[in-house]
């Protein structure tokens, strides 16, 4: 893996813990910058830097999501780094048991890579000057809609075509990993890891048996240490703890990671 010297920054997404403007403070005050979502938008807070999209970049946009991002960017003229989800290969997905499952026509994989082409180029225009663009690694679970996207190759080939950077999700490769029977560094070894520009880190539920699942739980040691060794193996400028239910916990965390990073 490529060694990294760059200064990484916690860039903590904003949530429900925000609501509280004492505990909003504190949580701003213990990160370096913010990580803004659909859902908070509305939000004042400085140092918004981060976008993450629920967005799926391997989709065509029509006008309608075009619109939203760009009202969206129009808000955040600060952005840094924009990310978006290669999430499912149908275009209209099913929920069940917090699974996709296939609906509507299932897309290519030609298909997929060309409408995150076209996408990406789109993006180029109307976000700020500099501003990087970045796709997530998707969890695998075994359903028909999980085929060709949490597939390495298919996300290598994505980000040479594009340019875009890889958010890569650490809970995300773990299940994806436990769920398709490999070992975890077998698996993130297929990414475009020389591309990483940020990690997501939580813990997530590695379940004995066939099926892991992404619990968003409180980052605990073992995750760290693979957090830490990732992000100073690898060219990551922003590490993000997406955990949400409880922000004294969540502020430990953010403490212990600064000191680990630094």
């Amino acid at each position: 893996m490529p060694g990294c010297t760059m200064a990484i920054e916690l860039a903590t997404p904003i949530s429900q813990l925000f609501d509280d403007p004492e505990i909003a403070a504190r949580i701003a005050s213990a990160s370096a910058c913010l990580e803004c979502r659909e859902q908070s938008l509305g939000s004042a807070l400085p140092r918004q830097y981060l976008f993450h999209s629920e967005a799926n970049i391997i989709h065509p946009w029509d006008e309608s999501r075009k619109r939203q991002l760009a009202d969206a960017f129009e808000l955040k003229r600060e952005l840094r780094l924009v990310s978006f989800h290669a999430a499912c290969n149908c275009d209209r997905p099913s929920v069940d048991s917090g699974m996709f499952r296939p609906g509507g026509r299932r897309l290519t994989r030609e298909e997929m890579l060309q409408a995150a082409v076209d996408n990406t180029a789109w993006l180029r225009g109307a976000l700020p000057p500099g501003a990087l663009i970045a796709v997530e690694n998707n969890n695998y679970f075994p359903t028909q809609a999980y085929q060709t996207v949490t597939d390495g190759d298919f996300l290598t080939e994505l980000t040479e075509r594009t340019g875009c950077r890889l958010l890569l999700d650490v809970a995300h490769a773990m299940i994806t990993a436990h769920n398709t029977d490999r070992r975890f560094e077998e698996y993130i070894s297929t990414l475009p890891l020389a591309r990483t520009v940020q990690l997501h880190i939580c813990e997530p539920e590695l379940r004995p048996g066939p099926m892991a699942a992404d619990a968003h739980r409180c980052p605990g040691q073992d995750m760290d240490v693979q957090a830490v060794a990732l992000a100073r193996a690898l060219p990551v400028q922003y590490v993000s703890v997406e955990y949400y239910k409880d922000a004294e916990l969540l502020i430990d965390s953010l403490l212990r990671y600064k000191g680990l990073l630094s």
